[in-house]
C-alpha cells in the first residue's frame, strides 16, 4: 500500500512542447505526460483483478504542530492514497506524525485493526510502516555505502548468521532481486549511492522499504521528472514481490487527490 504525497497542479495549461515554445494549450494529462517522459504513457498493463482489503491504517483527529488539525483518514491493503496540497499545506507533517518523527498532540493510530502508540521511527517500523523522505539524501540513503548496503540496512537481522555474522549471499541476492524488480541503473551491488542518478537513488530508498516488508509506505513527493514512469513501474510489477504481497490497485492518469487541508 502507497501513500503519495505531492504538489498540487492545478493544470496543465502554460506546457510548451520540447521542440519549443507553442501557442497550443494542453489540458489532458496524458499529453502532458507525454511530453514529461518522452513516450506514452499506458496504465492497461496494470490492471489487476485484486480488490482492496481490510483497513490497513486508520488515522484519526491527528493534531500535530499548527498545520496539522484534526485530520483522520483510513486506506485499505492494496490501495493506492493520494494527498495534495499548496507548498505548506501539510502533506509532509502528517507523514511525518504517523510515522513518529514528529511528536503529535493528539490523535489515534490504527494499523490493521490495532491500535498503535508510535512515538518514535522505530515504532512505526516495528508496525510495518515505512517513509520514503522528499529529501532522500538526507534521510533516506547512506551515500558513501554502496547499493547493497543501502538496501540491506533497513532488515540486516534477517542476513544474521547464527554467529552474529552478516550472510553475504542472501543480501546479494536480495539485492539483485530489487535492481532487476525496479530496473535500478548501476553497474553492480557495489557501487556507492552517491554515485548514481538522483532517480536510481530513489528507487534505492524504495528497495530498502520493500525489503523491510513494511505493509505501509509513504511516498513523499516522488522526483518530478520520474514520478509517472516510476509509479507505473511498480504497479507494472508483480505485486507479490513488489510490495511483500500487498496488491497494488490500477493507477488512474495520475494520482488524484483523496484529502485536502486548508
Amino acid at each position: 500500500m502507497l501513500l503519495l504525497l505531492g504538489s498540487y497542479t492545478a493544470g496543465f495549461n502554460n506546457c510548451v512542447s520540447p521542440s519549443g515554445p507553442s501557442s497550443v494549450l494542453y489540458s489532458s494529462l496524458s499529453v502532458a505526460n507525454r511530453m514529461m517522459v518522452g513516450r506514452t504513457i499506458s496504465d492497461e498493463r496494470v490492471v489487476g483483478t485484486s480488490q482492496p482489503g481490510e483497513v490497513a491504517l486508520d488515522v484519526r483527529h491527528l493534531e500535530c504542530g499548527p498545520l496539522v488539525r484534526d485530520v483522520s483518514f483510513s486506506v485499505r491493503r492494496g490501495e493506492i492514497l493520494g494527498f495534495a496540497g499548496l507548498m505548506g499545506a501539510g502533506r509532509t507533517e502528517v507523514a511525518r506524525a504517523v510515522f513518529g518523527a514528529d511528536r503529535p498532540q493528539s490523535g489515534e493510530v490504527y494499523v490493521h485493526g490495532k491500535k498503535r502508540a508510535i512515538r518514535t521511527p522505530e515504532h512505526a517500523v516495528a508496525a510495518g510502516v515505512g517513509y520514503l523522505s522528499e529529501d532522500r539524501k538526507r534521510f533516506g540513503l547512506a551515500l558513501g555505502m554502496d547499493v547493497e548496503a543501502n538496501v540491506v540496512m533497513s532488515n540486516l537481522s534477517r542476513y544474521l548468521s547464527f554467529v552474529g555474522f552478516l550472510k553475504s549471499q542472501p543480501m546479494r541476492q536480495a539485492t539483485e532481486k530489487f535492481i532487476r524488480l525496479l530496473n535500478i541503473r548501476t553497474p553492480s551491488t557495489a557501487q556507492e549511492v552517491r554515485l548514481l542518478s538522483g532517480g536510481n537513488q530513489q528507487k534505492v530508498v524504495v528497495a530498502k522499504w520493500l525489503d523491510r516488508d513494511c505493509d505501509i509506505l509513504f511516498f513523499d513527493e516522488p522526483p518530478e521528472k520520474q514520478r509517472t514512469t516510476f509509479l507505473f513501474g511498480i504497479a507494472a510489477a508483480d505485486t507479490d514481490d513488489a510490495v511483500g504481497g500487498c496488491p497494488i490497485r490500477r493507477l488512474d492518469d495520475g494520482v488524484r487527490p483523496t484529502c485536502s487541508f486548508k
